[in-house]
């Protein structure tokens, strides 16, 4: 009986499943990091302050309302009404009971009186955690 010898016994590695998961993790960093950034997509010239402390980088679940001028509002890039922000606060908070936290990004010349309802809104839904975004001089 004959058997079959190559000239080469050398084992080689076969690299298509690890230039496939590199591939994979890269795109995976691309998309999170897109939505990373789209929590401040909007420009916002943000408050300064001299006091508060920084935010850790967390990946507790958060909605971010930027409000870049009176009268507009926004969840990420889409342009959203006060009704529509009470019913995303409200699933939102089903969704992720005590975990939630919201964040508000306002002009820094912007009254009270139009960032008072979203606070009301949030603590109607429940949503306690509420923080504002500044800048430390």
């Amino acid at each position: 009986m004959r058997t079959f010898r190559p000239e080469s016994t050398q084992a080689g590695f076969n690299m298509t499943p690890m230039i496939d998961v590199v591939f994979l993790l890269i795109i995976f960093f691309l998309v999170a990091s897109h939505f990373s950034n789209q929590e401040n997509a909007v420009e916002v010239d943000l408050p300064k302050t001299t006091e508060g402390k920084e935010m850790e980088m967390d990946e507790s679940p958060r909605l971010t309302v930027s409000m870049p001028t009176e009268g507009e509002m926004y969840i990420g890039m889409k342009s959203v009404t006060e009704s529509e922000i009470k019913e995303i606060l409200r699933k939102e908070k089903a969704r992720w009971k005590d975990d939630f936290e919201l964040r508000i990004r306002t002009y820094r010349k912007l009254p009270y009186a139009e960032v008072e309802p979203i606070m009301l809104m949030a603590a109607e839904a429940g949503v306690y955690d509420v923080q504002f975004a500044v800048l430390q001089e």
